[in-house]
């Protein structure tokens, strides 16, 4: 009798310890690159020795380049660092953009910022568009990618915010990078606090309560207490439980947490989906996550 009891005691566990470790995952690429970045309109870039190399979503090698860094692809266009500059290459390795940018980030919604010509005479940053015309021009001394469809800028030392078109959304006056909205939502600080409040209005929507909190992104901001992060949703509301040592906004439904050094992924439920086990890890885009696991970059596929 005994002998039973112990026997389906050591079950239980066994159940428990199964459901509390969650792996609702697959390797759908084993772990083999040095670096692994992450997948974007269907492809990403990997590094092995020094080489970096494009792989489709099978884990097929496209093509490979001697860069510095090879980035993602948006709008058609991989940012790729070379001998110290920065260009830009088409979906077959191809360079579109000539590699003479002294700094540059990737295309988004088929505009990317960077410093135009000889920075010598002219070290301002500007926009251009996939075709490499000037859509915004280089004027400013420091800028933001896109965010929400704003920009930060800085015009003579002063930071400001503008659109897609290029017009101030808020002048260039604050003599720090000012706090961005989303839908109206703008972070604030007070009393040593972080809450949120209406960007148009001023009214208060969140209270100043948390010891840390990024801007909201896709309807979610990561906020900080007694230095433990969590998520909560534009009403204040805790959707990822604020215990986690790190915890980053959803991407695709996923989100990154971080436990022990370990990283894993919850839903917007705030359930553990992967439970933190993996060295490191990109956000969940395209059906995939790049990981990190014994030193090594590879890719799963998450059954949801």
């Amino acid at each position: 009798m005994k002998a039973k009891q112990a026997l389906f005691i050591f079950l239980i566990l066994l159940v428990n310890h199964a459901g509390a470790q969650k792996q609702n995952y697959k390797w759908v690429i084993e772990p083999q690159f040095d670096i692994g970045r992450t997948f974007s309109e269907g492809m990403a870039s990997t590094c092995t020795n020094g080489l970096w190399t494009y792989i489709d979503k099978t884990g097929k090698k496209l093509f490979s380049r001697n860069s510095q860094i090879c980035f993602e692809f948006h709008s058609g266009r991989a940012l790729v660092k070379e001998n110290n500059r920065f260009g830009y290459i088409d979906k077959s390795g191809k360079v579109v953009l000539d590699i003479n940018y002294k700094d540059a980030y990737d295309f988004d919604k088929g505009m990317a910022p960077a410093i135009f010509g000889d920075t010598n005479n002219n070290p301002y940053w500007g926009w251009i568009d996939t075709l490499g015309h000037v859509v915004i021009q280089a004027r400013y001394q420091n800028v933001s990618t896109f965010f929400n469809d704003t920009a930060y800028v800085c015009l003579n030392g002063l930071w400001g915010m503008i659109d897609r078109g290029g017009k101030y959304l808020v002048e260039p006056s604050f003599p720090n990078r000012p706090p961005g909205f989303y839908r109206s939502l703008m972070l604030i600080h007070e009393n040593n606090k972080f809450g949120f409040r209406n960007a148009y209005t001023n009214e208060i929507l969140i209270p100043a309560q948390y010891d840390n909190a990024d801007d909201f992104k896709n309807g979610y901001a990561k906020v900080c207490l007694n230095n433990k992060w969590g998520l909560i949703d534009m009403m204040g509301k805790v959707v990822v439980e604020i215990k986690y040592d790190f915890a980053e906004p959803f991407s695709d439904g996923l989100a990154q947490v971080t436990a022990n050094n370990k990283k894993g992924f919850v839903n917007k439920k705030g359930e553990i989906v992967i439970s933190p086990r993996f060295e490191d890890t990109h956000p969940y885009t395209e059906g995939l996550i790049g990981v990190k696991m014994n030193g090594k970059w590879g890719y799963i596929e998450v059954d949801l």
